[in-house]
């Protein structure tokens, strides 16, 4: 919706399409290439790991490159605001101070940010109307770069547009104040686990309940299963000891460290799967994308996995994809409504003070009969499945954020009943960690203060 009223003013008349006048953009690839843009990290040469401490410079070369690329930029619109946290924003700004050479915020850029304050705030940062320097945090607690900004709030949500009764509960639920009819309504989508549908998507609160139900959903389901191992490989001057040191170290490297480049992936033909990095935003093949597993094309000779076939959610996922392998799809009976995976290889992030590097090669997938309920934020579903029994310790936000995945109530399916207490409360006191402690919600409070002191009259 963001791309489509934007597309008059991206598109000047008589103007050269060539330059970027307004620069879409947005965290994760899945949101940029919702809106036709490119993630922040894409855009401003970001680094894509988690760092501390001073942001490294461009180098002159990519500087220069990327102001060429923007000499005609006059917006910069973010998307899905929500994922980004106070640091990350400091080093947008940092970052476009260097591109344009102008020591103003956002260097003399305009910007403009879109999303909904009430959703999961960022992992391992601050949310972004809080000032981020931990040191200083007691003292000054708004982000001065935030308090720049004016507000507009829009009133018509989009997602569930067609079932109002349901929109009205999703926003008293991010407000804190559930009514006993909002419970009432809510637990009439309760079902037992066996009537779920098997398109329906499970969210869980926790990487353990995730994995626990992925690997119970493999070790049920009917059919071969095969099993790919990452290929690791040493590059730069490394001993012998040196090199079966690391290679062996890196096989137990969390995922999230690893680039979403697990060591092993079990692989069943019927099985849901997530792309676990952006192997081509442009096309739609972002992390977070989801499809069914509906072929693997094996090594000659061998049960090594050579590619693998998916059917996306999106019909228009992977089209490119398809295009460009289509004689041999056909040549091999594969349907075109199905889009080949190729392995990937990254630079692992295992330490920049040796004079090595490892490469890993594998499938950039992962089982995701169930994902987190932070992984399913900016994503729509037409089916979701939310078990009560097994998501203790539910907070408001992750309530909102897990039921609104959905275009319609009844696509919600509730495994046990909607939890009472959480979700709760009134004006600006709501639950938060826990569902017992009442505390003050940072985000009431900020959006208070945007509508009385930040108001933009248009």
């Amino acid at each position: 919706m963001l791309s489509i009223n934007l597309s008059q003013i991206i598109s000047i008349p008589g103007g050269n399409n060539d330059k970027i006048v307004v620069l879409l953009t947005a965290y994760s690839g899945k949101a940029s290439y919702l809106i036709g843009g490119v993630t922040l990290h894409t855009a401003l040469a970001l680094p894509v790991s988690q760092f501390g401490g001073r942001m490294p410079e461009l180098s002159a070369d990519i500087a220069n490159t990327i102001r060429e690329n923007l000499s005609h930029t006059k917006l910069l619109i973010i998307d899905e605001i929500s994922f980004i946290g106070s640091t990350f924003f400091s080093r947008i700004d940092c970052r476009l101070r260097q591109i344009f050479g102008k020591n103003e915020s956002f260097g003399g850029l305009s910007v403009l940010v879109v999303g909904d304050l009430f959703q999961l705030p960022p992992l391992f940062d601050r949310p972004i109307f809080q000032f981020s320097n931990n040191e200083f945090g007691n003292l000054v607690d708004r982000n001065p770069l935030w308090d720049e900004f004016s507000f507009y709030e829009l009133t018509e949500v989009m997602r569930q547009r067609e079932d109002l009764e349901f929109v009205r509960i999703l926003n008293n639920i991010a407000i804190g104040q559930v009514s006993d009819n909002d419970v009432r309504v809510l637990n009439t989508r309760s079902v037992n686990a066996t009537n779920v549908p098997r398109e329906a998507i499970r969210l869980f609160n926790t990487n353990a309940a995730v994995d626990r139900y992925n690997r119970e959903t493999l070790d049920s389901h009917a059919g071969s299963e095969y099993r790919y191992t990452a290929k690791d490989f040493v590059v730069g001057n490394a001993t012998d000891i040196q090199r079966r040191r690391v290679l062996n170290s890196v096989k137990s490297m969390e995922h999230k460290d690893t680039n979403g480049l697990w060591n092993e992936i079990r692989l069943k033909v019927g099985i849901k799967y997530m792309l676990t990095s952006n192997v081509d935003v442009g096309d739609g093949l972002c992390n977070g994308g989801t499809g069914i597993l509906e072929r693997i094309v094996f090594k000659p000779g061998t049960t090594e996995p050579l590619r693998l076939f998916l059917k996306f959610d999106k019909p228009d996922v992977g089209k490119k994809k398809r295009q460009e392998q289509e004689n041999y799809m056909l040549r091999e009976g594969i349907s075109r409504e199905l889009t080949p995976i190729d392995r990937v290889s990254c630079v692992l992030n295992y330490s920049n003070k040796l004079e090595f590097q490892v490469v890993r090669e594998q499938f950039p997938v992962t089982c995701a009969e169930a994902i987190t309920i932070h992984k399913s934020q900016g994503q729509t579903y037409d089916q979701v499945a939310i078990d009560f029994t097994k998501c203790p310790g539910l907070t408001k936000q992750m309530l909102y954020v897990a039921l609104s995945r959905v275009t319609r109530l009844s696509g919600l399916f509730l495994i046990g009943k909607f939890p009472d207490k959480t979700g709760k409360g009134k004006g600006r006191r709501a639950k938060s960690k826990n569902a017992d402690t009442e505390e003050v919600d940072p985000v009431m409070i900020e959006m208070e203060r945007l509508r009385n002191e930040k108001q933009l009259d248009l």
